[in-house]
């Protein structure tokens, strides 16, 4: 609507979509291959009822199939340990609103290769290596469009991300036999993911940070009960395509506001990178005993720091010291 309530733009849309999938798992002594393929199709409809300068406009269709192939090996010869790989096609279809329709959804080549193994007394963990290439890479941008008010979605450049995820878990009972089990976990990822044509070429991939992981303590009992603490750590991360690293105030085409500029926005348009931030949470949980109940309580955010989550639509502050508590029942 204008400033005088008047109706100027009423847009409708519709999706709908399928998948199927077929694969086979064929042994070979200590080798399992996986052979795969994919097939996801979707239709969206976009009307636009009413324009107040244009009238209504046809209906327009975005009809699309694609076929996913893929692969994965998995080597078990090793006593405790297996190896694994995999290489498929990937698909992230477009949202219909985006800032044009229909964008074009982002597809690319995913491959990874990794093992995991429990081959040491009382340490389990699982290592792997990714390399990813995408292409028409699907970016939300960090503001609204102030006349519908929705999120903004564009096909960005070409990219490609490469990285590794770490995951140990290490238990004292292992050693100890004893009821009480002290253990630590650890998860680790790193993810450069960067634009390879364009004018972002080198750039970082917005909303991707480098380095994320989380360090979790915690003490467990045979009876059923455990309490841990974990800290959370996210690197900070770009907004933009344009990688702008200290926050600015901009318009929506970017450019930072100069004297006498009169912006009309629903929401302020903030671009920059997010600050680093660790966080501390803590849980606790009592599976009561021959019965489907458990009872817990976790604590996120414990110190209560002033942080900043995002800067999508404005500078967002992330929740504060948060506590809650609940019951699963497990049928």
């Amino acid at each position: 609507m204008d400033d005088r309530g008047t109706l100027t733009r009423d847009e409708r849309y519709q999706a709908s979509a399928y998948s199927a999938y077929l694969q086979d798992a064929m042994r070979f002594g200590d080798w399992t291959i996986t052979p795969g393929l994919r097939m996801e199709h979707y239709i969206q409809n976009k009307t636009r009822v009413f324009d107040a300068e244009d009238g209504p406009e046809p209906k327009e269709e975005d009809n699309t199939s694609i076929l996913l192939p893929g692969i994965s090996f998995l080597y078990s010869g090793f006593t405790d340990t297996q190896l694994f790989a995999s290489v498929q096609r990937g698909c992230t279809p477009a949202p219909a609103r985006g800032s044009d329709f229909p964008l074009v959804p982002e597809t690319g080549i995913n491959s990874q290769v990794g093992l995991r193994s429990s081959f040491v007394k009382g340490i389990n963990f699982e290592l792997a290596g990714f390399y990813n290439v995408l292409n028409n890479t699907l970016v939300q941008l960090p503001f609204i469009d102030p006349n519908t008010g929705r999120d903004i979605f564009i096909n960005a450049e070409d990219s490609e991300a490469v990285g590794v995820d770490v995951a140990v878990r290490v238990d004292s009972a292992a050693y100890t036999q004893s009821p009480y089990n002290f253990f630590g976990m650890l998860a680790y990822n790193y993810t450069d993911a960067r634009f390879t044509e364009g004018v972002s070429k080198g750039n970082q991939v917005p909303e991707v940070p480098l380095h994320t992981g989380s360090l979790t303590l915690g003490l467990e009992h045979t009876s059923g009960w455990q309490i841990s603490a974990t800290l959370t750590h996210m690197d900070s991360f770009f907004t933009d395509p344009a990688n702008t690293r200290d926050p600015i105030l901009t318009d929506e085409d970017g450019a930072p506001p100069e004297a006498g500029d009169v912006i009309d926005l629903r929401e302020p348009i903030v671009v920059g990178a997010v600050p680093s931030r660790t966080l501390l949470s803590a849980r606790a949980t009592y599976a009561i005993p021959n019965t489907p109940v458990t009872l817990w309580v976790q604590g996120r955010n414990l110190t209560d720091k002033l942080y900043v989550s995002d800067y999508s639509n404005g500078l967002r502050p992330g929740p504060s010291r948060t506590v809650i508590g609940g019951v699963t029942i497990r049928f």
